[in-house]
């Protein structure tokens, strides 16, 4: 793949988004993109079938180069509405939507690939490395908040929390992923269409 935009495969919402900065580079099945953690980002304009308002997933293979820095994997949040996947500076993974918060028992090592999947379930929220439940946690709240913010990838805006590490197959559902499609999709199991599949360019 090559050029400044990334799109959703072949799904059918037929969403893109900008590449600022990023480079193509070798990913796990095909090209991902490579993020210099200085400013470096992909920025997806609102649409409806990113306001997800019930159970959701986000999945995204990463290979970081910084593991000491808070930077995202995907944002869609704000204080009190939608949702994100980072890595914080402690080099834990948080899922968080709305005003809770999950975050991983494992830190995410440098220089090594991870399948990194978030499923929210009627309030149960699970974080997955590769095909394994690494944190399970329950909350009140069991739905996203939608908001009309932009979708960014590898970063929290154009301004903050730049990731520095290549994320590959960016993938978005608006419900939550079983264990079994969890293992499916680590073991390249194609059948497990999401809404947006940010691996295309």
């Amino acid at each position: 793949n090559g050029g400044s935009e990334v799109d959703d495969g072949n799904w059918c919402e037929s969403l893109s988004g900008d590449i600022e900065g990023a480079s193509w580079a070798t990913g796990v099945w095909d090209s991902a993109l490579d993020f210099d953690g200085s400013n470096d980002y992909i920025e997806m304009d609102d649409d409806d079938a990113l306001d997800i308002t019930g159970d959701i997933s986000i999945s995204a293979w990463i290979n970081l180069d910084d593991n000491e820095s808070r930077s995202y994997i995907v944002n869609k949040w704000t204080s009190s509405t939608g949702y994100l996947l980072q890595i914080g500076s402690d080099g834990k993974v948080e899922f968080k939507y709305d005003d809770s918060s999950c975050i991983s028992a494992t830190v995410i090592e440098k220089d090594k690939w991870y399948l990194v999947t978030a499923t929210l379930n009627s309030g149960t929220s699970k974080i997955y490395f590769n095909d394994n439940v690494d944190k399970t946690c329950t909350f009140s709240d069991t739905s996203v908040a939608s908001n009309s913010l932009d979708f960014w990838i590898g970063a929290g805006s154009s301004s903050e929390y730049f990731i520095d590490g290549t994320i590959d197959a960016v993938s978005l559902w608006s419900d939550a992923l079983t264990a079994d499609e969890v293992e499916d999709i680590f073991w390249g199991g194609d059948h497990i269409k999401p809404i947006v599949n940010a691996s295309g360019g």
